[in-house]
């Protein structure tokens, strides 16, 4: 099995919300949308 890592990141609130609105009208958490972001730009 992967070894995982933690990462924190800050941003706005309004922006986080926002995203994590339309995220979950996608069935995706916040986790899982990193995940995608970052296999994406290292692919």
């Amino acid at each position: 099995m992967a070894k995982t890592t933690t990462i924190s990141v800050r941003m706005d609130a309004e922006l986080k919300n926002n995203a994590e609105s339309i995220l979950v009208s996608l069935g995706l958490t916040p986790s899982q949308a990193i995940n995608v972001f970052y296999k994406q730009i290292t692919f």
